[in-house]
């Protein structure tokens, strides 16, 4: 199962607003730490033969649950780029586990 068309075109959108809001208060101090549907889909620096891009492995429910690990993790001392990396790599060695494929 693939991520629907309408939940990709929203975090687009998502990203596209907070580029604005960056933008329009580039006079203060505005720190975003985001990472998007899209930055998970298309994250292909992982350590396993992949027998499929990431977008096609993981679900909505994988994606969710990527997302939400990287929320706990604000406010803390890493970034969701040095994060984002552990997470994905942890659920898809659970997909690779789970299928018995290596």
């Amino acid at each position: 199962m693939t991520i629907s068309a309408d939940k990709i075109q929203r975090a687009s959108d998502a990203v596209a607003a907070l580029q604005a809001l960056t933008k329009e208060f580039s006079d203060v101090l505005l720190v975003l730490d985001y990472v998007s549907v899209n930055d998970v889909l298309n994250f292909d620096d992982v350590d396993a033969d992949l027998s499929a891009p990431v977008s096609e492995i993981l679900t909505d429910d994988d994606v969710a649950s990527i997302l939400w690990h990287l929320g706990k993790h604000a406010g803390g001392y890493e970034t969701s780029a040095t994060i984002l990396p552990n997470i994905v790599q942890y659920v898809l060695d659970e997909h690779e586990r789970k299928s018995g494929t290596r």
